[in-house]
C-alpha cells in the first residue's frame, strides 16, 4: 500500500468495529480495533473537542501518525475516538497512539 491509508467510510464498517472488536482506553483516546487483511482507520472526534478548526486539527494528527508508522501497525481496522483535552502536538499524539496499540497488541 502506498503511504495513503485506508479508511472506514460507511456506518456498516464502523458499527461492525465497534460491536465484534475490542477497545484499549487511555485519558486522551479510545481505540477500537478488529484484526483484519488490511489496515484501516477511521476517526472520530465530538463536538465537544472545540471547534471545527480545532478537531480537523486532531484528526491531521492522528492521520499523519498513521501514515508514517504504517508499517509498524499490524493489519486491522481500527476506531480512534479522542476525548479531551485535545491532542495538541505530533509528539503528544505519537506518544498516545503507540501506548495504546501496544495496549492492543497492534505493533510490530
Amino acid at each position: 500500500m502506498s503511504k495513503a491509508t485506508l479508511t472506514l467510510k460507511t456506518d456498516k464498517e464502523f458499527k461492525q468495529v465497534y460491536s465484534c472488536g475490542k477497545s484499549v482506553f487511555s485519558k486522551r483516546a479510545t481505540l477500537y480495533y478488529l484484526r483484519a487483511k488490511e489496515t484501516k482507520i477511521g476517526i472520530s472526534i465530538s463536538r465537544k473537542q472545540g471547534k471545527a478548526v480545532q478537531r480537523n486539527k486532531t484528526r491531521r494528527l492522528i492521520k499523519e501518525f498513521f501514515r508514517l508508522n504504517y508499517e509498524k501497525v499490524l493489519p486491522a481496522e481500527i476506531i480512534v475516538v479522542a476525548k479531551s483535552p485535545l491532542l495538541n502536538s505530533y509528539d503528544e499524539t505519537s506518544k498516545i497512539m503507540l501506548k495504546l496499540l501496544s495496549k492492543a497488541g497492534l505493533t510490530r
